[in-house]
């Protein structure tokens, strides 16, 4: 969630974790039971990466938990989020923060 030429400067980056849940009926109602925080990302606006060889699923941002890490940490890149999905979670880190 870091600006690019702060990322290129410094050794760590801002990250928001996100986690998965498949399609099961029992994982909907974890969907749906969201705070307005968390930010429910549909598997339609992740565009996959090119290197990823897994199946993307429906994925849920936690901005509550956004933390600074070490570049060394980030693992290969699996996609990226669509304009509006960005735009949501950035919504969801104001509220987070209480940024006005």
């Amino acid at each position: 969630m870091s600006r690019t030429s702060i990322n290129k400067a410094i050794r760590t980056v801002v990250v928001v974790p996100m986690t998965t849940y498949s399609n099961q009926t029992q994982d909907r109602a974890v969907l749906d039971q969201q705070p307005p925080y968390r930010i429910v990302v549909p598997v339609t606006e992740i565009t996959r990466d090119m290197s990823c060889n897994f199946d993307l699923s429906v994925s849920v941002v936690k901005t509550d938990q956004s933390r600074v890490i070490d570049k060394c940490r980030l693992g290969n890149k699996v996609g990226r989020l669509c304009d509006l999905a960005i735009l949501s979670v950035g919504a969801g880190l104001a509220y987070v923060f209480d940024y006005r």
